[in-house]
C-alpha cells in the first residue's frame, strides 16, 4: 500500500474513533467510510495506476460527504477553536 493510501485510511479511522466522533452521524458515516477504505485498497491494487486526479476527486467527494453528514462535529470543532483563540489558549 502506498504511503498516501495509508494516510487516507488513517484519516478515516481518526474521524471514526476520535473525540466527539459520535457527532459525525456514525450510523451513516461509518458504513460510508468502510466503502472509502475499500476504494483506496482497490485503487492501490488496480492493474492500471490510479491517477492523482482520481485520488483528489475521491478525497473531495469524501470531504463533502463528511462535512454534510457530520455537520455537528465540525460546528463543535470550530466553536472549540474559537473559544481557545478567544481565551488565548494554544
Amino acid at each position: 500500500m502506498r504511503q498516501s493510501d495509508s494516510l487516507e485510511i488513517a484519516w478515516c479511522a481518526k474521524l471514526r474513533n476520535g473525540k466527539d466522533g459520535g457527532l459525525l452521524n456514525p450510523d451513516v458515516v461509518n458504513p460510508y467510510l468502510d466503502k472509502v477504505v475499500l476504494w483506496f485498497e482497490d485503487a492501490d491494487m488496480a492493474e492500471e495506476p490510479t491517477t492523482f486526479q482520481t485520488y483528489s476527486d475521491k478525497l473531495a467527494e469524501v470531504e463533502e460527504f463528511i462535512k454534510k453528514e457530520g455537520a455537528p462535529y465540525f460546528e463543535k470543532k470550530a466553536k472549540d477553536a474559537w473559544k481557545k483563540s478567544a481565551n488565548g489558549t494554544p
